[in-house]
């Protein structure tokens, strides 16, 4: 179960997203949140980005997602991304290896996009701008809010929404790999 919800960019409604968002993932329902750029709209459609941390559940989501919008009519030329930011070259290679696994097992076309920025906490927004200067579509995965951290989570999120492309936030409930064919029988 998913539930599809608009983002208000407004501070005083960020809790209440955030509450719901937790509620709703407690229940096992994955939350999407669309935050629509009125001024770009979604662009030429012709490219789709999923940003992906590397440490949830998210990507497999978000890649099925693009996926779905690549094959409708609007985006039938779009291409796909998975974009990953590494703070050491070093690591490039097995990236590579997870990504293109990854792709392999969702049976999705896309083009993995490796960017090596050593100084990633001061930034991942001016890396986020660059990289997607170019991108009609974004999906983007949402941190865990637990624990505190909220506001410094949430003003890194507006100030990032701030200057992206429309972008759907995404948060998925499962704890468990949704590309697994073995777990879940056949698509």
């Amino acid at each position: 179960d998913a539930a599809l919800i608009g983002w208000s960019r407004k501070p005083e409604v960020e809790l209440t997203q955030i509450e719901l968002l937790q509620k709703l993932t407690a229940m096992g329902v994955s939350v999407l949140f669309l935050d629509y750029n009125e001024a770009k709209a979604f662009g030429q459609r012709m490219q789709i980005d999923v940003w992906w941390r590397g440490q949830d559940e998210n990507a497999e989501l978000m890649l099925m997602l693009a996926h779905i919008v690549s094959r409708s009519a609007a985006w039938q030329d779009a291409t796909i991304r998975v974009v990953r930011v590494l703070e050491k070259e070093e690591a490039r290679q097995g990236v590579e290896a997870h990504i293109a696994q990854l792709l392999q097992t969702a049976r999705v076309e896309a083009e993995p996009v490796i960017i090596i920025e050593s100084d990633l906490e001061h930034s991942f927004q001016a890396v986020f701008k660059r990289a997607t200067c170019h991108s009609d579509l974004v999906f983007l995965g949402l941190p865990s809010f637990e624990g505190g951290a909220f506001a410094d989570r949430s003003r890194f999120l507006r100030d990032l929404l701030g200057q992206a492309p429309s972008t759907v936030l995404v948060r998925s409930a499962e704890v468990k790999n949704i590309l697994d064919t073995e777990a879940h029988g056949p698509p």
